[in-house]
């Protein structure tokens, strides 16, 4: 026996049929999600900074001043000589003048210069600023001579340390813009969503 189709839904006069309220509630989780995003995010990216910063300081070659013994340089490009000793990184002057020599096997001497900009740490016992830099050409092992008092050692590592920093800079910035941005799509659509339902209640009675 054939069935009739169900009537469409009425509504009594004057009435509107019930409508969504927008923008959708799933752009809160969304401002949710920014905020722990930039939460953990940047707390996992500024500790992982930091243990690789804190690493390659304990990865650099040292020698003491006066000394001479051989360090490999295992890739071709910059390095970084660092003094060590109390105060460098308070930019305390070196208490005597050292003199580094750094050659080759075959007996070139590699230039050094000066650095751009004198980078020091201060962790795990070591303190240290940045005082010249030299370009290898050919990886492998250099002799590398000290001349002056002793007190200071030097330090030689690959590139500098402004890299780990800027990662640093980076998450904290990535920490406060993530929940920045986090709570300003909570509040716009809080607000946004406040005013349509106002809007949607208004008209709810309104006659056709």
């Amino acid at each position: 026996m054939h069935q009739p189709p169900f009537p469409p839904a009425s509504y009594p006069p004057g009435r509107v049929p019930p409508q969504r309220v927008k923008p959708s509630g799933w752009w809160y989780g969304f401002g949710a999600l920014l905020i722990a995003f930039g939460l953990v995010g940047g707390v996992a990216l500024g500790v992982l900074s930091a243990f690789q910063a804190v690493n390659e300081i304990f990865d650099l070659q040292r020698t003491p001043v006066p000394s001479q013994r051989t360090m490999r340089f295992d890739r071709a490009g910059a390095y970084t000589l660092y003094y060590e000793y109390p105060g460098a990184a308070e930019g305390a002057p070196p208490p005597s003048t050292v003199v580094v020599r750094i050659t080759t096997w075959d007996g070139t001497v590699l230039p050094l210069a000066p650095v751009d900009e004198h980078d020091s740490y201060h962790s795990g016992g070591y303190e240290g600023r940045a005082e010249r830099t030299i370009q290898v050409t050919q990886p492998g092992n250099h002799i590398v001579t000290v001349e002056g008092r002793a007190g200071v050692t030097l330090a030689v590592g690959r590139g500098d340390m402004r890299g780990e920093f800027r990662w640093f800079v980076i998450a904290i910035c990535l920490g406060i813009a993530g929940p920045i941005l986090g709570i300003v799509v909570l509040v716009v659509v809080g607000l946004w969503r406040r005013a349509n339902r106002a809007k949607l209640h208004r008209y709810s009675f309104s006659p056709r």
